[in-house]
């Protein structure tokens, strides 16, 4: 597919996660699955889920097979929950992102997008 998306790693986020809008936008809407996944955002709220799906997802130089929950308003394209980040590590200082031996470069924080 050879979409670049821009997406949010979030230690803090148990579950992956996709927008809707993004699936939409990939033709991949035949690749959802039911979910009995549910999410809660930082504030304890209940965050609907559409369901799950799992893409290739090319990260430096090797393509991944990973899981996102499918969800209606994020505030970015997708996030990386630990489900994706417990196999790698965020190095703030280098503003790299590593996982399974690969790395890519943190191009933005959180302050950055307000």
């Amino acid at each position: 597919y050879n979409k670049t998306i821009c997406t949010l790693a979030d230690s803090g986020a148990s579950n992956s996660a996709i927008a809707f809008t993004w699936v939409q936008y990939l033709k991949m809407e035949n690749l959802m699955k039911l979910s009995k996944l549910q999410l809660v955002n930082a504030q304890k709220e209940s965050i609907p889920v559409r369901g799950e799906i799992t893409l290739p997802v090319e990260f430096g130089r090797r393509v991944f097979q990973w899981t996102f929950a499918i969800v209606d308003n994020l505030f970015c394209p997708a996030i990386l929950g630990v489900n994706v980040l417990h196999k790698g590590c965020i190095n703030f200082n280098k503003r790299r992102v590593k996982i399974s031996g690969e790395c890519m470069p943190i191009v933005f924080t959180l302050r950055e997008l307000g």
